[in-house]
Formats: structure tokens, C-alpha cells, sequence
């Protein structure tokens, strides 16, 4: 009995130490990844000085190529005239736009990704970064990082790479963004920072998708710019009143990385473009004198609506844009308009059912005003109809006020009444070159012999 209890304990130990082993070889990791991949914290610092970068991806581990995540770094250049029109620094949204990085050697400036590294292989392992060349499925290595001695080690790190460092390499051309070069340039290249056991030197090349760390690390795909979009305007055409709101009209620009539409408040100064010129003030020079408001809208070319504004109180807009890189762009021309309470405005549109629709100045309800005034007014039936509709249409306004479903009803058959109203002569005449032909065939089968 005794032997064969020792028998059964022999096999378990072996079974016991064949899972191990299996386990062991099983979970062996060695991965980089980002420490939050919803949050992806990502920052360049140059003098002393850190800047939160603005990066795009689907909330993800980006551990293919395809789902990489796209990094945006601002560089200052200045074209040699430093504080002046063609200054990068000038159109930043950062905090000390003076201290923008360079890419330049005595920038010294750097890129930190926070992440997060696994080795249990129980061996060391490498930190290393890669960049792609232009036109190729290989990567080079430019940045050894560091050497992980812990085979068994989980933990957050950053990982910091030198912008100088990535420029130098042949595959990441920056010959166009120095300090001393125009401000209207971009250079992007795909990134791979990823753990090998294997050491591989600055200079040799790899290819991620077959290699030994295939899976084992992020891809960043990394935009160094100083393109300040410096010849693009944008002019306002039109601020529309609306109720505790106004519409911008304006006429914008395809913005390279756009990244949002904003407006820029120059009530209480005197600083405000003359209207109908596009304004070419500088960001940073414009700053002091108004309050930058976010309109959370990315539209640029179209309307823009300004909103939770005091009503009968004058306000001065300029528009802008932000890209993705946190420069502006030049402002436009201000103009000022004054928001009214819906009753207010109901009551200066003189419009009722249709501004009750619209809840602003509008183009369409525009138009039937001055169809009213220029034909309904003229005539002594018109001036019967635009009498009864002042006396029964304010009536219905509060109620379509409280029911949005009624007021795009509303606006779907003004825009409807607006465009066939607009194509009425042409429906007409071609109406009457259909008839015409029609009656001209039936005479001449008429007066044909069979």
C-alpha cells in the first residue's frame, strides 16, 4: 500500500512540475505598452519646460501599425526673425510658446511616453525604438533606451526619446521645420517603441511584422511641425442674431490637422478688425485683449453657432481655427451683433411662424420678409392676408417654441416653400415648353395622313 501511495505521489510531483514548466513558458512576456491607452499621457519638454501633447487613437493598446497613435509636436521656427509675423511661437496656444521644442542639438528637446513594461522571461531585455523609412516595410533603430536586468518585472516607465535623435536619422527627414527655416512645414514618420531579449544596435534594420518583438511593443505615428497656415484667411460674413446666441457666418479655409473652430470675444475693447477684412492678427499678440471662447464645433467653412450669450447685451466675434498641433490660425474680421430674447426677436423678424422655426435671423425667413414687403403689401388681397396672419400667428409661437419637433417641421417646409419658390419661373417655363411641344405634335399627327 505504501509503495503504491509513494507511486501516486511520484506522478503528481511530475505532473505538478510539467505544469509549471508549461505555465511557465506559456504566460513568459515581454512587452511595452502604453501605462492608459484611453488616456495616453504624452508630453515634449524643452528648457525646463513640458508641454502636453494632443494625440488621436481608438482607446487601444496601438500594437499594430494600423491602429497607431498619432502624436502631434509643435516646433519652433522663426525663419531667423524670432517674435515677428513668421514666428511659430506666435500662433501657440501653449503656455510659454517661446519654449516650444527644436529639433536642433542645442534644443535638446524630447518626447516622454508614459508606458508600461512586462518581462517575466526570466531573462533581460532591451528597450528599444525604431523608425520606418519612407516607402519600406523596414524600421531602423535609433534609440536604445535601456537595458531591463529584472527578467520578472512588471512597472510603469517613461519613455523619452530625443527629437534631435529622431531627426538625425536618415528615415525622419526635418530639413524643413529647423529654427531658422519658414514656419509652413510638417514631417511625420511611423514610430515602433518595443522589448526584445535581444539587443540590437542604433543604425540595424527590422521589420516589425516578422521580427522576434513582433507584438511586443506600441507604433506611434509621429507629426513634428511648424506650419502656422500663415497665408489662409478667413472672413466672417455675417453674425445672426438668435435667441442667447449668435450664428457666424464665414468663409474658411481646408486646414491641414484641423482640430476645432473657435471664436475669439473683443467686447469691451477696441480692438476688433474693421469688418469685411480679414484680420492677420498674431495669436499670442491678440490674447490680452479679448477671452478665447470654444465653440466645440470642427466645421471650417459654413455657420458656427456662438452660444449661452446674455441677450441685449452687444458682442464682438472674430473666428479661428486650432489644429491639432495647438496653433491658431490668423483671426478673421470682427463684427458684432446683439443676441435677443425669441420674443424680441419675433417680434423685430415680424415673421412669427417661421423665425418661431428657425429661433434666429435666417436667410429664408429673410426672404419671405421681403416678400411680404415687395409683393403682398402691394396689393389689396396681400394686405388682408398679412393682417389676419399679425393677428392669429403670435398666438401659436410659444407652443411651437416648446416643441422642437414642430419647429423642424417648420423649417423643412420653409426650405421647401424657399427653393420652390426660387425655381417657380423655371418650373413655369418649362412647363410651358413641355405643352407647347406636346401641341405642336398632336397638330402636325392631326394633319398627317395615316
Amino acid at each position: 500500500m505504501t509503495e503504491i501511495i509513494s507511486a501516486n505521489m511520484k506522478k503528481v510531483i511530475l505532473l505538478g512540475l510539467l505544469q509549471l514548466i508549461f505555465l511557465g513558458s506559456a504566460n513568459a512576456d515581454n512587452t511595452a505598452r502604453l501605462l492608459d491607452p484611453a488616456a495616453p499621457f504624452v508630453f515634449t519638454t524643452n528648457n525646463l519646460t513640458s508641454f502636453i501633447l494632443i494625440t488621436e487613437g481608438d482607446s487601444s493598446d496601438p500594437i499594430a501599425e494600423s491602429n497607431a497613435l498619432a502624436v502631434y509636436v509643435p516646433i519652433r521656427s522663426h525663419g531667423g526673425a524670432a517674435g515677428t509675423p513668421s514666428d511659430s511661437a506666435q500662433y501657440s496656444r501653449y503656455t510659454n510658446p517661446n519654449n516650444l521644442p527644436g529639433v536642433s542639438v542645442a534644443s535638446a528637446s524630447t518626447m516622454t511616453i508614459n508606458m508600461e513594461v512586462t518581462n517575466n522571461t526570466g531573462n533581460k531585455a532591451f528597450l528599444l525604438v525604431a523608425v520606418k523609412g519612407a516607402d519600406s516595410t523596414k524600421f531602423e533603430v535609433t534609440h536604445r533606451i535601456r537595458e531591463i536586468v529584472d527578467g520578472n518585472i512588471n512597472s510603469a516607465t517613461t519613455t523619452t526619446l530625443s527629437l534631435n535623435g529622431l531627426c538625425s536619422n536618415s528615415n525622419f527627414n526635418c530639413d524643413s521645420i529647423e529654427e531658422g527655416d519658414a514656419a509652413q512645414a510638417t514631417a511625420n514618420r511611423m514610430v515602433y517603441i518595443y522589448l526584445d531579449t535581444t539587443d540590437q544596435g542604433i543604425g540595424q534594420e527590422i521589420n516589425p511584422t516578422s521580427h522576434s518583438s513582433t507584438g511586443n511593443g506600441i507604433f506611434l505615428d509621429v507629426f513634428l511641425s511648424n506650419n502656422i497656415n500663415q497665408s489662409n484667411t478667413i472672413t466672417q460674413t455675417e453674425l445672426r442674431k438668435g435667441d442667447a446666441r449668435l450664428t457666424s457666418v464665414f468663409q474658411g479655409f481646408n486646414a491641414a490637422h484641423h482640430l476645432k473652430t473657435n471664436a475669439f470675444d473683443y467686447t469691451g475693447t477696441a480692438d476688433c478688425t474693421a469688418a469685411g477684412q480679414p484680420g492677420t492678427q498674431e495669436f499670442q499678440n491678440e490674447l490680452g485683449k479679448g477671452v478665447e471662447k470654444d465653440l466645440d464645433s470642427t466645421i471650417n467653412d459654413g455657420e458656427v453657432n456662438i452660444k449661452d450669450l446674455v441677450n441685449g447685451v452687444e458682442k464682438r466675434f472674430s473666428i479661428y481655427f486650432v489644429n491639432k498641433f495647438n496653433f491658431a490660425s490668423n483671426f478673421s474680421n470682427c463684427l458684432a451683433g446683439t443676441p435677443l430674447e425669441i420674443e424680441a426677436l419675433l417680434e423685430s423678424q415680424s415673421c412669427y411662424i417661421f423665425s418661431a422655426g428657425f429661433t434666429e435671423e435666417h436667410p429664408v425667413t429673410n426672404y419671405f420678409q421681403a416678400f411680404r414687403d415687395e409683393h403682398l403689401k402691394t396689393n389689396a388681397l396681400g394686405k388682408i392676408f398679412v393682417n389676419w396672419y399679425y393677428k392669429t400667428a403670435p398666438q401659436y409661437t410659444p407652443y411651437i417654441l416648446k416643441t422642437p419637433w414642430l419647429q423642424k417641421l417648420i423649417r423643412g417646409f420653409a426650405y421647401f416653400m424657399f427653393y420652390f419658390m426660387q425655381l417657380f419661373p423655371w418650373i413655369l417655363a418649362l412647363t410651358f415648353a413641355v405643352l407647347t411641344v406636346l401641341t405642336v405634335v398632336r397638330r402636325k399627327q392631326r394633319h398627317d395622313p395615316v
